[in-house]
């Protein structure tokens, strides 16, 4: 029983940091091909996601 509530809690972290890393990854290929200019908080959304997803 042990087994089978550590696989869906690394599965759950394993699918969270697919999610975070494809996130990341989109907003710095907007900014790369799309944009000239980085203003405001947009650099920081990767890092304010993150953090609100281990908001408990």
């Amino acid at each position: 029983m042990s087994v089978e509530l550590h696989k869906s809690y690394l599965d759950f972290a394993i699918k969270r940091n697919l999610f975070h890393y494809a996130i990341t990854g989109a907003i710095l290929l907007f900014h790369l091909f799309k944009r000239k200019e980085i203003k405001g908080a947009e650099p920081l959304s990767p890092t304010i996601i993150a953090m609100a997803s281990n908001w408990h």
